[in-house]
């Protein structure tokens, strides 16, 4: 009960033929135990077919994933992600060199939850995908409990 998955997709990005790299904003708060251990967490995932994720590793991502989310009921027990609290608005990079340049990808925030509550909101009204690349996408996703789905709404 209450475990749940909350994800949010961009369409199809095409990727130029230089390198490949998006900036986003995002604030979360995710539930955390006093001795730090972390319940709930999102990471982001990209894709080459739309229906296949992995998780971007946080060697790709700066600041990185600070978090391992603890197991045993959250689908992402055991990952990478972030987790905690991050109140302002904190820009992430992901800079995928060009392992994907001339390739369509999707990319994905994932949201792992157990059954407490946890917000995750990021701004990819803002986001930029640079080389010879510029997308421009609007989503949100609202609050979430448990295993509510996300809330997806247009902005700008």
């Amino acid at each position: 009960e209450g475990q749940g998955d909350n994800i949010a997709t961009t369409p199809p990005l095409a990727v130029g033929a230089g390198a490949f790299t998006v900036t986003f904003t995002q604030t979360y708060t995710f539930e955390t135990s006093l001795t730090m251990q972390y319940f709930d967490g999102g990471r982001l995932e990209i894709s080459t077919d739309g229906e296949n994720f992995t998780a971007v590793p946080g060697s790709a991502l700066t600041p990185t994933y600070n978090a391992t989310i603890a197991p045993p009921n959250n689908p992402l027990a055991g990952e990478q992600a972030y987790g905690g609290q991050v109140a302002s608005a904190q820009t992430v990079t992901a800079d995928f060199g060009t392992q994907y340049a001339n390739r369509t990808v999707w990319l994905r925030w994932h949201i792992g939850a157990d059954a407490a509550s946890g917000r995750y909101v990021f701004s990819p009204a803002r986001l930029f995908a640079i080389g010879r690349l510029r997308a421009r996408m609007g989503a949100c996703i609202g609050s979430m409990r448990g295993g509510a789905s996300c809330r997806r709404c247009a902005t700008d």
